[in-house]
């Protein structure tokens, strides 16, 4: 059984936002090898949040809200495989992992098929847990949230790692209301709640600001005609000392309880509720009052003040007015140990769109016609070396050409390299020596050789190219391995370790076919989780910074074929994907502009080339490339 029936039911309804994401048009630039962590909502968002950035292997996180989305980075897409595929094929997870009560059977039998464990964090059965086990199953592995949670689970075949608690919290930031007086705080209020705080506060504590912050903002309409003279959050700037104060905004609650003399918790004075959770206020150091009704968060409200009904209240606000709790001790690290312990290689490679496979004898079909039309090709009377690649995206053909192209110049050689000048915008003949290195003639590759001095030519047609390139001692076909119109005399293949099999054929996958093997592979990408055989491996680094390097903070955006690599070695407070060989209209570079709000934006050379000067010069703009070394290359292969 799967959601995807729901989730579809509510696409339709227009109840579930993030089409594009929800549908897997739009898959954000993850790594291969990640961890996969989702959270309903923006509780359990933060909490995946906390866990993605304490793990030392790469980790996404996706969510089911608008409100969740502010810490994720994506809406989950629609439980069903097909769409699923995208982002599961780009990531190839080796854990997925569900936060507190999140469970979504299509994903985790998609994982199981794969060898990849699923398992559930701060886990708790909730309501009609019986039911969900017997229809939709279990995770392999559970964090539980408890006693009572771990035996349930257990009871169900689940294997038990330990007991997480509710790993919500964490050292929060300072308030941005910047509070000049204890004040009293509701957290997560249920209806009665308000007026039961507001009742006892004025009994014990007269004068003493209020703050009151719902645990659903859709009653923020009602709350203000019963007490219509709170203020909006969202008005404010600081906390005044003599009003009350209505949170309107998401995601701000473990700050705005900064500085509270005492905290009382929503749906506490409920049976049919059982409690939110205190987490927030119990690490912003604020002693807790709760109602006798706490069975869904039992064990976080141990050492708490606890009152009996809403007239007991009072009482427990002066009770623990101004005391010093002990901070709690963060769990998070062993769960962390225990996730990072858990997973396994990651999950085999897999076609992003699984639905076009039949049509992948189309392009089986065009490279057979190509190796028959190979048998006439054009003779330049200098050697050729192709650089190219099964696949057709982001497999290091460029980084490996440029390389190529040194070594063949250390040699005494002039090198030409042709390129079919990819996502250029002229249709004419390219040449670097009428055009210079401008990416609008040569295609942004073709920029970056001319700019290391290479002469350059580009045309759909490699026969023109060449042509283009009299006088040349030896030529390099960029992205040549296809090419069935020029004779090769060595042929160079990249291979992404990480994608050997280009995730399938197109249009299935990226995988083009090649005219005839390879004389030489190179791999990228290549570590113990990612083997490649039979290929010497390319050792990269990240290239110098131009102009300068980029002051922090500072916001990244790239458009190359995988953009989580560029973005994997940096530490920016943003970042922003396009489609690889984007061109960047002047309504991008505005946009951008007002993204950066004024702060250094960095990008890749590739992207840096596409930009004219005085955009550049607009952004405020840093980029660099990646620096390439393949030790066991056998140069004599080469002219």
């Amino acid at each position: 059984m799967n959601a995807w029936p729901l989730d579809l039911a509510l696409l339709a309804a227009g109840r579930w936002p993030g089409s594009p994401e929800r549908l897997g048009w739009r898959v954000p630039p993850v790594q291969p090898g990640a961890i996969w962590i989702h959270g309903a909502s923006l509780g359990e968002g933060r909490i995946a949040r906390r866990l993605a950035d304490a793990l030392e292997l790469p980790a996404f996180v996706t969510t089911d809200t608008d409100a969740g989305r502010a810490v994720a980075d994506l809406h989950r897409p629609v439980d069903h495989p097909w769409v699923l595929a995208p982002l599961w094929a780009e990531a190839r997870p080796r854990l997925v992992v569900f936060v507190e009560g999140a469970w979504y059977p299509g994903l985790a039998r998609m994982a199981r098929a794969a060898g990849v464990p699923v398992v559930s964090v701060a886990a708790r059965p909730g309501r009609h847990a019986d039911l969900r086990a017997r229809v939709l199953g279990v995770p392999d592995v559970v964090y539980a949230r408890d006693a009572r949670a771990a035996e349930w689970f257990a009871d169900r075949g689940a294997r038990v790692a330990g007991i997480s608690g509710s790993l919500k919290g964490g050292v929060p930031g300072p308030n941005p209301l910047q509070p000049a007086v204890p004040f009293v705080a509701g957290l997560s209020t249920r209806p009665g709640d308000e007026v039961a705080l507001r009742e006892a506060r004025d009994r014990v504590l007269p004068g003493v600001p209020l703050l009151i912050a719902p645990r659903h903002l859709h009653r923020i309409p009602e709350l203000l005609v019963a007490m219509p003279d709170l203020v909006l959050r969202s008005r404010l700037s600081a906390l005044p000392p003599d009003r009350d104060v209505l949170v309107d905004t998401h995601g701000e609650l473990d700050r705005l309880v900064v500085g509270a003399g005492v905290a009382f918790i929503g749906g506490t004075l409920d049976a049919r509720i059982g409690g939110h959770s205190p987490a927030e206020a119990r690490w912003a150091g604020v002693p807790v009052v709760h109602g006798p009704e706490t069975l869904a968060n039992a064990e976080d409200f141990e050492g708490c003040t606890r009152v009996s009904d809403p007239s007991d209240l009072a009482r427990g606000l002066a009770l623990a007015w101004g005391t010093r709790p002990a901070a709690p001790e963060d769990p998070l690290p062993p769960v962390v140990r225990g996730l990072e312990a858990l997973a396994v290689r990651p999950a085999p490679e897999s076609a992003p769109r699984p639905w076009a496979r039949p049509l992948a004898l189309v392009q089986r079909a065009g490279m057979a016609a190509r190796r028959i039309r190979s048998r006439s090709a054009v003779q330049p009377g200098v050697p050729v070396v192709a650089v190219g690649s099964h696949n057709a995206r982001g497999s290091g053909k460029t980084s490996t050409a440029l390389w190529v192209a040194d070594r063949l110049a250390e040699r005494g050689h002039v090198v030409g390299i042709a390129t079919r000048g990819h996502g250029r915008a002229s249709g004419e003949l390219g040449e670097s020596d009428r055009h210079g290195p401008d990416a609008h003639h040569l295609g942004d590759e073709g920029a970056l050789f001319a700019l290391r001095g290479y002469r350059v030519a580009a045309h759909p047609d490699r026969r023109r190219a060449v042509q283009a390139l009299r006088g040349c001692t030896v030529l390099v076909l960029e992205d040549g391995l296809q090419t069935a119109s020029i004779a090769v005399d060595l042929r160079i293949e990249t291979v992404d370790a990480r994608f050997p099999g280009a995730r399938g054929t197109l249009p299935a996958g990226e995988g083009r076919g090649l005219l005839t093997a390879a004389d030489v592979r190179v791999s990228h990408h290549a570590d113990p989780a990612f083997p490649v055989e039979h290929a010497v491996a390319a050792v990269r680094r990240a290239g110098i910074w131009s102009p300068q390097p980029p002051h922090t903070p500072y916001r990244a955006f790239a458009g190359i074929g995988r953009n989580a690599d560029f973005f994997a070695g940096l530490d920016p407070i943003g970042v922003h994907s396009f489609p690889d060989h984007h061109t960047y209209s002047e309504t991008d570079v505005e946009g951008l502009r007002a993204w950066s709000r004024g702060e250094t934006l960095v990008t890749t050379d590739r992207d840096a080339v596409r930009l004219a000067p005085k955009q550049r010069a607009a952004l405020n703009l840093c980029w660099r490339g990646v620096e390439l070394d393949i030790p066991d290359f056998p140069l004599e292969r080469l002219p």
